[in-house]
């Protein structure tokens, strides 16, 4: 009789092992399962909500800043013979653009969703302001114009450029706070002491890392956008004076020399009608490429608008700029563009202005363009492909 009960305790004894050891390991699955969903989700909450913000936003900051660019441009049109029409379609491509990213924003935003109401609100407000511009541009009243983007445009813009940074902020600390829940949640399982904690953390700390270091290229790639012509490589018109005021208050502070130089290909037109606007495009960037070959690493070179560029000759005076200048003209003139299968050559003028010792402290990045703009008109009127200079 002994040896059936012994049988029997071992058997018990064996079955009560087991029956642990099988809800041990049920418990470590289901915490396993849990802890994974929970981590999926985390992932999938930093996909479809900060990632897809973030992504929306820069994309609507680029646009802001574009149609805020080509609405400057616009305000300028009065006074140029430049295509109105051109810059309105492009502003109204990018206002689409930028309706399609809120709406974006509007279905994954997790912060004050009031903030992109009032958002939608002001980029519609905007819209209005822009049309009133326009109108103005095309009856050719450019002090409306101009009243009209100083005194209602720029501020809606800032009022616009505000909010659009709170939710692109908003996007990167909720994703910072979705990466510090997932750490939390994987620290939990290497408590647990099981491998397939570690693993799961592995797989978290690599997808957060991947969500972040994309962030926080993005808005690397935003902060080139912003101060960079997208077509050429060149600073744009924006950054471009904001390296003009910063040297014009170098030369009052320190008396540090400069010259300011504004570019036009001559004939640009010419040559989008008879090779197309893709050559055209390749065009300008082949000019880029030549100024960059041709000046110095610390002489900047932006695009101010269509084939309109310039050139800031950092400690230059501008009779040794015009010796510079007119090599670059010569380059130009004498290279020969090969671009699908077409041999195409242009020329440029070149307009030079400096500031005179006596006027600096009163200059202003408007005056010397317009020094630099009166340069320009003289080297066409003399036939283009010409270099001109004018003191102010």
């Amino acid at each position: 009789m002994k040896t059936p009960k012994r049988k029997s305790t071992v058997a018990m004894l064996l079955s009560v092992g087991i029956g642990m050891a099988l809800v041990a390991i049920l418990s470590l699955a289901w915490t396993f399962s849990s802890s994974t969903q929970q981590l999926h989700q985390i992932t999938r909450d930093l996909y479809t909500h900060p990632f897809l913000v973030s992504n929306a936003a820069a994309s609507l900051k680029v646009s802001l800043y574009q149609m805020r660019s080509a609405t400057l441009q616009i305000g300028l049109m009065a006074t140029q013979r430049v295509d109105i029409e051109k810059l309105a379609r492009e502003i109204e491509a990018y206002d689409h653009q930028a309706r399609r990213d809120i709406e974006a924003i509007k279905q994954n935003f997790l912060g004050d969703i009031s903030k992109v109401s009032e958002l939608e609100t002001k980029v519609n407000e905007w819209h209005d302001i822009r049309m009133h511009i326009l109108d103005a541009v095309r009856k050719g009243d450019a002090a409306t114009a101009e009243e009209i983007i100083a005194t209602q445009g720029s501020p809606k813009f800032d009022e616009i450029a505000e909010l659009a940074e709170y939710i692109l902020s908003f996007a990167k600390d909720r994703a910072k706070q979705y990466v510090q829940e997932g750490d939390d949640k994987a620290n939990q399982l290497i408590g647990d002491g099981n491998r397939l904690s570690i693993f799961l953390l592995g797989v978290f700390i690599l997808t957060s890392y991947l969500v972040v270091w994309r962030i926080l290229t993005l808005q690397k790639e935003l902060d080139n956008q912003a101060t960079t012509d997208m077509l050429t490589g060149v600073v744009n018109r924006r950054q471009f004076f904001n390296h003009v005021d910063l040297q014009i208050r170098r030369a009052k502070r320190y008396g540090e020399i400069f010259s300011f130089v504004l570019v036009d290909l001559d004939f640009f037109k010419a040559v989008n009608d008879t090779y197309g606007h893709a050559t055209g495009d390749k065009v300008l960037q082949n000019f880029c490429i030549i100024c960059r070959n041709t000046m110095r690493r610390a002489d900047i070179i932006g695009r101010l608008g269509g084939e309109e560029f310039g050139i800031l000759l950092l400690n230059t005076k501008p009779d040794d700029a015009r010796e510079v200048i007119d090599r670059l003209r010569r380059l130009v003139h004498d290279t020969a563009m090969q671009i699908d299968g077409n041999e195409v050559r242009i020329t440029a003028s070149f307009g030079i202005a400096g500031l005179k010792q006596e006027t600096i402290e009163s200059s202003s990045a408007d005056d010397l363009f317009k020094c630099a703009d009166e340069a320009l008109y003289q080297a066409k009127h003399n036939g283009r492909n010409q270099v001109s200079v004018y003191v102010c």
